[in-house]
């Protein structure tokens, strides 16, 4: 299966373990969703003796509960604090971006076609999570 169906079996495991009244605020057809596209043979045990940050997670589950908890748990204050975050460490990946940029075109003398592609909001929050967690 893929990674989605196994990042689906994690996000559904460790849902199980939200506080009820957490667990509540999750649409049932969402925790669903989960449920019946999970990957069934992707064993995944939630290990409590690690802190969040260190569970070795898939890329996708991370993704995922900042999805639903954006959406559904956090409190207007916090997702306000989010975004915040977001759009902060978005203009400091833009800033690299751009230095690697400089860098790469003094290294390279040739011309080179660059195609643009227009990133939806969604995309640049996945990519922004993606990058936060690796550093």
């Amino acid at each position: 299966m893929s990674d989605i169906a196994r990042a689906y079996t994690e996000v559904y495991e460790i849902l199980q373990y939200l506080p009820e009244e957490e667990y509540n605020k999750i649409p049932s057809w969402q925790i669903d969703y989960f449920k019946y596209n999970r990957d069934m043979d992707y064993k995944f045990n939630y290990s409590f003796n690690e802190s969040f940050e260190n569970q070795q997670l898939l890329y996708d589950t991370y993704l995922n509960l900042i999805e639903l908890y954006d959406q559904y748990i956090a409190t207007p204050q916090r997702k306000e604090a989010l975004r915040k975050m977001l759009i902060e460490h978005e203009e400091v990946m833009l800033k690299d971006i751009f230095k690697d940029f400089e860098d790469d075109s003094e290294e390279k003398k040739d011309t080179e076609l660059v195609v643009q592609k227009k990133e939806s909001i969604f995309t640049k929050i996945k990519n922004f999570v993606k990058n936060l967690l690796k550093g």
